[in-house]
């Protein structure tokens, strides 16, 4: 989980927990970066677009180079996929405010076993 609004952040760590999925929270893309250097089983990625300095689509980018068979969802309540127009860098797209049925639903179908 990585996103600027850490209430947000650590609500959904806490939700996907509590439903027993393992879940690794940062707040900017420059910790998920760092978080996903130390950890090599991380599988799919659920990221905020509108961040600070590096953005979820760099992120995205930046993971897809180097790591593609990690999924990777983004989240935003001020854009939809279309807008952003990066599908080779996004395996799912939820709009905020979002439900943790929809995020777990999105992060199984951007799993790549």
């Amino acid at each position: 989980m990585v996103d600027d609004d850490r209430d947000l952040a650590d609500t959904t760590q806490t939700l996907l927990e509590i439903l027993g999925i393992h879940c690794e929270c940062a707040y900017s893309a420059e910790g998920a970066l760092s978080t996903l250097e130390s950890n090599s089983s991380i599988n799919v990625i659920l990221s905020d677009v509108i961040m600070p300095v590096l953005t979820g689509l760099d992120l995205a980018a930046i993971i897809k180079a180097d790591r593609p068979l990690i999924g990777i969802v983004l989240v935003s309540g001020y854009t939809s996929l279309e807008t952003i127009g990066a599908r080779e860098y996004v395996d799912g797209f939820i709009a905020k405010p979002y439900k943790i049925e929809d995020v777990i639903e999105r992060l199984i179908g951007a799993m790549r076993m």
